[in-house]
């Protein structure tokens, strides 16, 4: 079993916990089946499902958050990385064991919401706990890839998280009762119509897989792993085709659309970048220095800024007038050029 996950479990899921979750939503489940008239097991269903929300939303968030923020806090986190425990032995072992608690509550939850909720709510109780479920999983590899990040630059994680808290309490707040109505509507996508509901859920998916996926990557940064930046031009190059689906056809051509949409998505994910990476005056020495010790390949795998200057390499083609990233004028050398997009990021401290 994987040792990281395995103390979690132990840490998290004590029997006195696991009891009185139990009893307290049971208990909770009988005063309002008790209090109400007719319609106990609606409001039961209700309730069930926005304790769930919260429950692994928020508060798995915050479990995520505080498997590496509390960790770093107490100096614990260096002590981690020497272990021989991989990247993704380390990820899937602090998402799943950190937020085991929030999972178990939340899912005693969510099970009450689908067995009281069938027959009696109009949504279709199937896919809103599966939405829920992937929301969930989004919140929970989001936080937990930001405080890795936060980790990396020796910064604590709770002024790093307050935004994306209140975020998730936004979406945790404003969400659930849309989808307990029976117009859900439908979104507009390449032209054609969807189901609101079967829409979001797929997209939840993929945006779940694609949040655990960047916080393996993360991890792998951070553990010193040799990777190459391909994911991060993968994920722009999906992002930019996802986006595009909602505007207009009638605006332009599809390869058009495309590629204004990935012209922003890449100068988003740059901007962002500039402030998330490790950066500094030993930065910019180090990207200096690697590129004549090897070929392009290695240049992106070892340098500090890797990612940022795919997503510099990903917008710059595209934008009209300008040159590839690191292309150099006649007579001139190549260094100057590639190391000009990553000095704003490097001098930022």
């Amino acid at each position: 079993m994987n040792p990281e996950l395995r103390r979690n479990l132990w840490r998290e899921l004590s029997t006195h916990r696991l009891l009185a979750t139990s009893a307290i939503i049971a208990l909770v489940s009988a005063l309002i089946l008790a209090n109400s008239d007719g319609g106990g097991y609606r409001a039961l269903a209700t309730v069930a499902g926005f304790a769930s929300l919260l429950l692994l939303a928020v508060g798995g968030s915050k479990m995520a958050a505080d498997g590496i923020g509390d960790e770093a806090r107490n100096r614990t986190w260096d002590a981690q990385r020497l272990t021989s425990i991989g990247p993704w032995q380390m990820t899937y072992g602090k998402l799943a064991g950190a937020t085991a608690f929030a999972w178990y509550g939340g899912g005693l939850c969510l099970l009450v919401f689908m067995v009281a909720g069938v027959g009696r709510l109009p949504a279709p109780m199937l896919r809103l706990a599966g939405l829920i479920v992937a929301g969930s999983i989004l919140c929970h590899a989001v936080v937990f890839t930001g405080s890795l990040m936060a980790a990396q630059r020796n910064q604590g994680t709770r002024s790093t998280n307050a935004l994306v808290w209140v975020f998730v309490m936004l979406w945790t707040a404003s969400s659930m009762g849309r989808w307990l109505s029976v117009d859900q509507g439908s979104i507009a996508w390449w032209g054609a119509s969807h189901v609101c509901l079967n829409f979001v859920l797929i997209s939840a998916m993929v945006f779940a897989a694609w949040a655990v996926f960047g916080a393996y990557r993360s991890m792998c940064s951070t553990l010193h792993v040799p990777t190459t930046p391909w994911a991060l031009v993968v994920f722009l190059c999906f992002a930019s085709v996802y986006l595009a689906g909602f505007a207009s056809l009638s605006s332009g051509s599809v390869a058009g659309l495309v590629a204004v949409t990935g012209v922003g998505v890449s100068l988003a994910a740059c901007y962002g970048l500039l402030f998330m990476e490790q950066t500094g005056a030993m930065t910019l020495g180090r990207l200096q220095m690697r590129p004549a010790a090897g070929s392009g390949l290695q240049r992106n795998r070892n340098c500090p800024a890797g990612r940022w200057r795919c997503c510099w390499r990903c917008c710059s083609p595209s934008a009209p007038g300008l040159p590839p990233s690191g292309a150099a004028a006649p007579g001139r050398s190549p260094m100057p050029l590639s190391c000009s997009g990553c000095l704003p990021c490097a001098m930022r401290r």
